[in-house]
């Protein structure tokens, strides 16, 4: 079901934690699968979140998300997909903080802005900026989020 990296990732992160939530992914794939109504297929690629695709009983094509359970990146990225609304991003459809779970829309991978190579960086800044304009709104009172300076602190944790 998963492969030796992602597991080998998931511990180096998370230690005892981490083990335990990765013998719980089956038992957590399948009461997600009751509880929204959803059929999971085999995950993507995985790094250190469990992910893979869905479809919902209505037919709609979703992705669930999992992630060790009690981590804060998951309130804060549930906070600004539903801040997002859909808006330059994908739509949040459920989270389950206890779960560690998100079921958002699926997006239809496109081109990378990377990709675009020097001679289209003009295409690609456009696209960016574009993007950039649909994701700004102000942010709600009390939203949680964390400031630039707090997230930055968040990538020192993970420096060597």
């Amino acid at each position: 079901m998963t492969s030796a990296v992602f597991r080998a990732s998931v511990a180096a992160v998370h230690g005892a934690a981490g083990i335990r939530w990765l013998t719980d992914i089956p038992r957590l794939l399948e009461e997600i699968e009751r509880s929204w109504d959803v059929r999971i297929g085999p995950p993507y690629e995985l790094s250190y979140n469990y992910v893979a695709p869905a479809a919902h009983s209505s037919g709609l094509p979703c992705v669930v998300k999992l992630t060790v359970p009690g981590r804060s990146g998951l309130h804060r990225e549930a906070a600004a997909l539903g801040g997002f609304a859909g808006r330059g991003a994908v739509r949040l459809l459920a989270c389950d903080p206890t779960r560690g779970a998100l079921l958002l829309e699926q997006a239809e991978p496109g081109l990378q802005l990377a990709d675009f190579g020097p001679d289209r960086d003009g295409e690609a800044t456009a696209i960016l900026c574009s993007v950039m304009q649909r994701l700004w709104a102000p942010a709600p009172a009390h939203h949680g989020l964390p400031s630039v300076a707090e997230y930055g602190a968040d990538f020192a944790d993970h420096i060597d």
